[in-house]
């Protein structure tokens, strides 16, 4: 039979080369509209392409994915419905592509569905690893979720802070007055490092001026330009957050590490950039924003930021350790890494220091404890805190509270209450602070034994006088005996009418005052310093003198104490003058130098000055807390005594 060839079949190559391009003509006609923002356009263009025949599963899921972002920036609820479904749709119809995959994160993230575009965002870097858009939407998209689990957004430190917060801030971190301040900065066009950091916080504060990112990013980079370290991280930190430049996790990165790795300009750690970028660093680690996430190398530099104060590295050591992130779970490490963090005023560890009080994990079930410290962290400023302090009072039934109000915050579910029946010297051991105040205290003796030996430095003629002078002693009147726990560690105050009694814990150095560290009857550990000690003149002599009152195992009766925060941010328990103590010496060498242990001890080999009730707090000392590079120096100081 014979076909007019007006009847004849068409070639299906011929059908399908027409079905193709009526495709990519009307394919191009859509993505005009979509670059030239008109969206209700291009969906309607692209609705007409699905209406084609003959279509491949791959040409139609690159429609819907068209169509899906489209639909996204149209942002009203009915078009971010159809955005998901068509991404969806998309993935159905070629499900090892990736950009479906990214089309729906897209959409999960604007509909803040912030874990769920987590995990589609890990399956589209599955599928393709190498475009540096999807990890930087999945760093961004993680970074965003360690600020919900952190409460960033409920938190003091999230408000905008007025000029006076501002320059409070910066006078309690220096240890100065508002006028010396305000000298300083009259003074900062003299200095162009600091000058461009003080400009630059105006502009990213909105104090003196309108709020200007891109003008805070170019003061910074200037100051960073010059050396200085908070220059480095607050510019890093706009890079990662976007804010005055494009977001770039990889200069961020590289700005976090140059500032980590600086020597501080005035030697203190905490307002640096220093300690900050060490935190920043491991935050990206443990949150895998711009890295691959590894709670190790977060845990190693928390660790460096703890060294130098930081509180906020403390409590998220804590968290790594409670949950057992990488390292073995220990909630008695994660106890004392919450009580560190919480007594430099970190509201999020006073919140996780309550929990474990009265969940009884890591320390004594102890519901007091627990209530004091949600008290502190809601008198804070805390909205956290005062929501759980609310339904704690109106409903205080201990541990399914706790529970409740995780779940409430999306916090980590909590798991068997534990309260490790620990050593001393276990405990010892899992104790950050103690470590930390040890090592600094040692570092500085051998800096000063090395330089000045036996002569110490000159003491400056006048000193600044705290705040706050206790009241004259009167030992006859009743007293309050306290204990460290007692104080509040946010506050600076005097202890009027009461008494702490503490032993003394390493060697003393005399500075402007006599600088030690001590341990109360809990085992909880602080800074000492006593001012307007009675002096020979003879430095070699008052050196020497010093070391022999104020050494390990002399225990201190002292009233009226005073909780002075110091200019680093940490705490000293500070005394006036030899009126305001009591000394008892009759423990010197009847008790460890490590442990506190009353037991036969034996002196150290080498310096004959440290004593140790085993081998094991020994050894504790010579590696953990750095007697090694110590025990030289003591030898010298008991040849002269």
């Amino acid at each position: 039979m014979h076909f007019k060839a007006s009847q004849k079949l068409l070639n299906p190559n011929q059908q399908n080369s027409q079905s193709k391009n009526e495709f990519e003509k009307l394919k191009e006609k859509a993505n005009k509209f979509f670059q030239e923002e008109k969206y209700n356009e291009a969906v309607k263009a692209y609705t007409e392409i699905l209406q084609l025949s003959e279509l491949s599963s791959e040409n139609r899921a690159t429609i819907f994915s068209n169509r899906s972002a489209s639909n996204l920036m149209l942002e009203s609820h009915n078009s971010l419905k159809m955005a998901k479904s068509d991404a969806e749709e998309a993935i159905k119809l070629w499900p090892s592509w990736w950009k479906g995959y990214f089309r729906l994160a897209r959409v999960q993230m604007k509909l803040e569905e912030w874990f769920q575009a987590e995990e589609t965002l890990e399956k589209t870097l599955a599928l393709n690893s190498e475009l540096k858009e999807i990890r930087d939407e999945l760093s961004f998209v993680r970074s965003t979720i360690g600020k919900i689990h952190r409460g960033r957004s409920l938190s003091p430190g999230s408000k905008p802070r007025t000029k006076e917060e501002s320059e409070r801030e910066i006078c309690e971190r220096l240890g100065i007055s508002r006028s010396a301040f305000q000298k300083i900065e009259r003074d900062a066009p003299k200095f162009p490092m600091f000058e461009h950091i003080i400009q630059a916080h105006k502009f990213r504060d909105g104090i003196e001026f309108r709020q200007d990112y891109k003008k805070a990013a170019e003061h910074y980079a200037k100051a960073a330009e010059l050396g200085n370290p908070e220059g480095m991280y607050n510019l890093g930190k706009l890079y990662h957050d976007g804010n005055g430049v494009k977001r770039d996790y990889a200069e961020s990165m590289k700005l976090y590490l140059k500032a980590a790795n600086s020597k501080p300009i005035n030697k203190i750690m905490v307002g640096s950039g220093i300690s900050e970028a060490q935190h920043a660093i491991g935050l990206n680690y443990m949150e895998g924003v711009g890295v691959e996430k590894d709670y190790q190398k977060a845990a190693e530099w928390f660790e460096k930021a703890v060294k130098n104060g930081f509180g906020a590295s403390a409590n998220n050591l804590g968290c790594i350790y409670r949950n057992g992130l990488g390292v073995q779970r220990s909630p008695l490490k994660a106890f004392n890494y919450y009580k560190f963090a919480a007594g430099t005023g970190d509201t999020a560890a006073m919140m996780n220091l309550s929990d474990c009080y009265f969940d009884g994990e890591g320390t004594a079930k102890n519901d007091a404890q627990g209530q004091k410290w949600l008290q502190l962290a809601a008198k804070k400023g805390d909205l956290r805190a005062a929501m759980k302090l609310r339904m704690r009072q109106s409903s205080p039934s201990g541990n399914d509270l706790s529970e409740m109000f995780r779940q409430l915050i999306g916090g980590p579910r909590s798991q068997n209450n534990i309260n490790e029946g620990a050593s001393p010297l276990e405990r010892i051991k899992a104790d950050p602070k103690r470590k930390t105040l040890i090592l600094q205290h040692r570092e500085l003796f051998i800096q000063y034994a090395e330089q000045y030996g036996t002569s110490g430095i000159n003491i400056p003629a006048t000193i600044p006088k705290p705040p706050h002078t206790p009241n004259p002693p009167n030992w006859s009147s009743p007293l309050k005996k306290i204990t460290l726990s007692d104080m509040d560690p946010t506050k600076d105050k005097v202890y009027n009418g009461c008494v702490l009694e503490v032993r003394i814990i390493d060697w003393s150095i005399l500075i402007c005052s006599i600088q030690t560290k001590i341990e109360d009857e809990k085992g909880d550990v602080n800074r000492f310093a006593i001012y307007n000690w009675p002096l020979s003149g003879v430095r070699n002599h008052d050196v020497l003198e010093i070391m022999k009152i104020f050494r390990p195992n002399v225990k201190i009766s002292i009233i009226n104490p005073y909780h002075r925060r110091s200019r680093d941010g940490q705490n000293t328990i500070r005394v006036e003058g030899p009126q305001y103590i009591r000394l008892d010496n009759s423990m010197i060498d009847k008790q460890c130098h490590v442990c506190g242990k009353e037991a036969k001890i034996l002196p150290c080999s080498t310096c004959k000055m440290a004593f140790y009730c085993s081998k094991d707090c020994q050894k504790l000392d010579w590696i953990e807390f750095n007697h090694k590079n110590l025990c030289k120096h003591l030898k010298m100081y008991a040849e002269l005594m």
